[in-house]
């Protein structure tokens, strides 16, 4: 047993060592003036031998955990989210003689840890196919081309409605970066905002906002009443506002095109569509965004339970590519 306080040789007296033994300094010197064995100085200056490796020999060596990245990795893939892979299944798959906490072990170790799965909107082959069709179709198109070809992009989004200057200065705390700060006061006073993803409610309902933008400004701002997204609302909406937003700017026109995206329950919807006959507006066809992957499984207030299930079904169909 090594004494008490002793540690291994470290790399500035190794230097030093080899210093003064290729100066000529005999091994029983330095090893006096260092204040260590004769035997030490010896076998790694004149010997020039390594430190040996201490310890247990590894269970699993570099190669071995190489492998197990890369059935790992095809499990996952062959797996397609459906379930979990395991430590335990990894094991099974590489016939490996080792513990499972010993190949996890050896994965953390290269930084491989069991994380969430990220969410994000689900493309099947035809849906790939299209957008890179659209994409090589207009990604030589110029600004003029787009503000000649296309008279408004429109869309909707909700918008929160702050009341009073409580809920403003809330509003506006979430808009702050930073600010100047020493170590130790991050959590105290002014220096802490609250969370963006926490629900609050401010006392009033948020405000539904339809935006058309043509010729590299703002054409229509229209407030949709009640905030009820539906095709009603999108009809009027093709009618009224928008119709009398093309007729002021494209006055020399009697046929109009629109971008919007593919939404079923206002844009697509059947009174939507007979709108945009009666209206003389055409649609900008994109290829589909979403494969069906971001329908909502739990049902909403006022949604059916069959309109649940059918969700459900829709998004097993289409994870299912």
């Amino acid at each position: 047993m090594p004494p008490v306080g002793w540690k291994n040789i470290s790399e500035e007296e190794l230097r030093l060592a080899k210093k003064l033994f290729a100066a000529g300094v005999t091994p029983a010197d330095i090893a006096e003036r260092l204040g260590r064995d004769k035997s030490t100085v010896t076998r790694r200056c004149v010997k020039m031998l390594g430190r040996k490796r201490q310890g247990r020999k590894k269970a699993l060596s570099e190669a071995q955990v190489d492998f197990l990245e890369r059935r790992l990795e095809q499990l996952i893939v062959k797996a397609k989210g459906r379930y979990h892979v395991t430590a335990k299944m990894l094991k099974r798959s590489t016939r490996m003689k080792v513990s499972a906490r010993c190949i996890s072990d050896a994965l953390h170790k290269r930084n491989v840890y069991f994380r969430k799965l990220r969410e994000k909107p689900m493309l099947t082959i035809e849906d790939r196919k299209a957008r890179m069709a659209f994409a090589c179709k207009f990604k030589g198109k110029t600004k003029g081309w787009w503000n000649a070809h296309v008279h408004a992009f429109i869309d909707e989004n909700h918008f929160q409605v702050y009341l009073n200057g409580k809920e403003r200065l809330y509003a506006a705390q979430h808009a702050t970066y930073g600010a100047y700060r020493k170590p130790g006061k991050g959590l105290s006073g002014a220096y802490v905002k609250p969370k963006r993803t926490l629900k609050r409610n401010t006392g009033a309902r948020s405000a539904l906002v339809m935006a058309g933008i043509g010729r590299g400004r703002c054409l229509m701002w229209h407030e949709v009443f009640n905030s009820r997204w539906n095709g009603a609302v999108a009809e009027h909406m093709y009618k009224q506002p928008l119709a009398k937003a093309l007729r002021k700017t494209w006055a020399d026109k009697r046929r109009w095109t629109v971008l919007e995206d593919n939404d079923p329950t206002g844009f697509k919807s059947g009174a939507a569509r007979r709108a945009k006959i009666a209206v003389n507006i055409t649609t900008f066809a994109i290829p589909p965004r979403l494969a069906g992957a971001s329908v909502s499984t739990t049902p909403r207030a006022g949604t059916s339970r069959r309109a649940a299930r059918g969700s459900e079904r829709l998004r097993r169909a289409t994870t299912s590519v």
